[in-house]
């Protein structure tokens, strides 16, 4: 059960960022239109979290969420655990810092 939900989380958070539209509701966006994120107003929340955040590395994360929801749903043990959390937190700055260097120099778009 847990490695399905996993994957729906993973699910969840495509959309929201597939959706993410920056005119949203959000921490630094205050308006009364209604989000437009298909999520709703906890997907503009969160995709707006994560654009601001690590910019579009929030599009990797949904990878490992994925991978491990299907290793859970196949029944592996949760070995190394703790390591996987660490190298997923790691790997997630050093791609966002990876994405941030073409951006400066104009090739990938502003969120």
């Amino acid at each position: 059960m847990f490695g399905f939900s996993l994957v729906v989380l993973a699910f969840a958070l495509v959309v929201a960022l597939i959706t993410y539209d920056s005119s949203d509701p959000s921490f630094n966006v205050a308006t009364w239109r209604l989000p437009g994120n298909w999520m709703g107003a906890s997907g503009a929340y969160g995709a707006d979290f994560l654009f601001e955040s690590i910019g579009w590395a929030a599009f990797v994360l949904p990878l490992p969420l994925t991978v491990w929801g299907w290793r859970f749903m196949g029944g592996a043990p949760p070995a190394g655990l703790i390591w996987r959390i660490a190298a997923f937190a790691l790997g997630a700055i050093l791609i966002s810092g990876g994405f941030g260097v073409p951006a400066g120099f104009g090739y990938l778009p502003a969120l």
